[in-house]
């Protein structure tokens, strides 16, 4: 089953990628966030981001850019169940958020969508270019977060450790 859908000519989604965008992100994550608190449950956030986006850019063109962020955002949407959403959180950058997902089953989808996105090059103007990216992956914790965004901020330093190993890669948070 594939994540909610945004509609077309939803405000609600990015224009670039389809899924939905910064601002959706954070409403739904303060909801899920809540939840999570409220009734004890799992939650948790992927950060994944395109390695070298810029040197893709550069190198093939903004509209090859524009297809890379497509192709993660829909590996992502794939990927996740109905119940998760993913948005683009940044240039980059995309969030999935798995409510009642303890970080383990997290990971499990993290791997998935690595080995998807590298698995199957893209067509670029001058030949077949291979993505990568980096994710990071944070569970909720009711000991160590006080809201939404702490969890956000958490996946994105995994996701920035990822790609300081050299990219291509899951990171995931140390038990809290």
């Amino acid at each position: 089953m594939a994540a909610e859908q945004p509609t077309h000519r939803d405000s609600r989604i990015d224009d670039v990628t389809g899924v939905f965008n910064r601002e959706y992100l954070m409403e739904r994550l303060e909801v899920e966030f809540k939840r999570a608190r409220r009734y004890h449950e799992p939650l948790s956030c992927l950060c994944v981001g395109l390695d070298d986006f810029a040197a893709l850019n550069g190198r093939h063109g903004c509209d090859f850019g524009d297809q890379a962020l497509r192709h993660v955002a829909h590996t992502l949407y794939r990927v996740v169940r109905d119940v998760d959403f993913v948005a683009r959180a940044g240039d980059d950058e995309f969030l999935a958020v798995l409510p009642n997902t303890p970080l383990a089953g997290g990971v499990v989808v993290a791997e998935k969508v690595l080995r998807i996105i590298g698995g199957a090059p893209l067509d670029a103007p001058d030949g077949p270019t291979r993505l990568t990216v980096s994710i990071g992956g944070a569970p909720y914790s009711r000991l160590a977060m006080r809201d939404e965004v702490e969890l956000v901020d958490a996946a994105r330093a995994l996701r920035l450790d990822a790609k300081a190993r050299g990219g291509n890669c899951v990171v995931e948070s140390p038990l809290l």
